[in-house]
């Protein structure tokens, strides 16, 4: 039924629409917020100003019922939410991001329908030039790529923060050498747990450590290492408490053989927040 796909085809347009609004507004909320002088809220303001150009241009793409466009809209809908529920929780992505995924999903498919039905119909259709769809193909596919680009990089290194402590059994020799030779542990010390702010090494930002006698924080800056320590005895058990994401920390409860306990708590955002996690730490 015609009128059915076009009644899809505008419902998904209304959607896309309804997503670069939302985008655009963020924006403008971030920019005019009152941290707007913020390196990371104008930072967060350019990003969100990046992909509002970008669902602009295959938000028009649907309107003209571009199979491709409104393709790589559903695909974008779907990582962005993804995205959300792994950085933000389980419960980020909820009956809004449902009905608008719907709404794309049928207007995707409604474009291939309408061009199968007009070239089935109207004797006057005519399929795009070979060289006009190579380009809008070219600049799609360029599109989508620079917003994969944007999550990988906002993920830090191609993945994501757990927000957890790893078993110390899992740390390499090449980063326990570095770490040795940089002051921050002792070639005696037996590692029970690590946690690194950054994915690509210990010396992207800094990281916790918990040996067999003491937890330390360091943070790796333009002067080099700054490490800290609490001592302990003979720590017994670590137990989860509360596993964070982008808007709350992680907490751990450390137990010594002592029945001494002491919370620790891994931010699992950004650096400026971890610089600010470990200056209300030591001071």
């Amino acid at each position: 039924d015609i009128k059915k796909t076009l009644l899809d085809l505008r419902r998904g347009f209304y959607a896309s629409l309804f997503v670069l609004m939302a985008t655009a507004l963020m924006s403008i909320l971030i920019f005019f917020s009152p941290s707007s002088l913020d390196t990371e809220t104008i930072k967060a303001f350019q990003d969100n100003w990046i992909d509002a150009i970008l669902i602009a241009f295959l938000t028009f793409g649907i309107y003209r019922k571009s199979r491709l466009a409104s393709t790589f809209m559903v695909l974008y809908w779907l990582l962005t939410s993804v995205y959300k529920i792994i950085i933000l929780g389980p419960g980020t992505s909820g009956f809004i991001s449902l009905l608008v995924l719907y709404f794309l999903v049928m207007a995707a498919i409604g474009t291939f329908k309408f061009h199968k039905y007009e070239k089935n119909t109207n004797p006057d259709y005519k399929n795009k030039s070979i060289v006009i769809k190579i380009i809008f193909g070219f600049v799609s596919i360029l599109i989508f790529g620079l917003m994969i680009f944007g999550l990988l990089i906002e993920t830090q290194s191609f993945g994501f923060n757990t927000g957890e402590f790893e078993d110390g059994l899992s740390l390499n020799y090449e980063d326990r050498k570095n770490l040795s030779n940089e002051g921050v542990i002792r070639q005696t010390d037996e590692i029970k747990y690590f946690y690194f702010f950054g994915l690509r090494s210990p010396f992207d930002i800094g990281g916790q450590i918990l040996t067999n006698d003491r937890y330390i924080l360091y943070y790796v800056d333009d002067n080099g290492v700054d490490i800290y320590e609490q001592f302990y005895t003979d720590m017994i058990e670590i137990e989860s408490q509360f596993k964070g994401n982008s808007l709350s920390d992680s907490e751990y409860i450390i137990k010594d053989i002592n029945c001494y306990e002491f919370p620790i708590y891994i931010p699992v955002t950004n650096e400026i927040e971890i610089v600010a996690y470990i200056d209300s730490e030591i001071n």
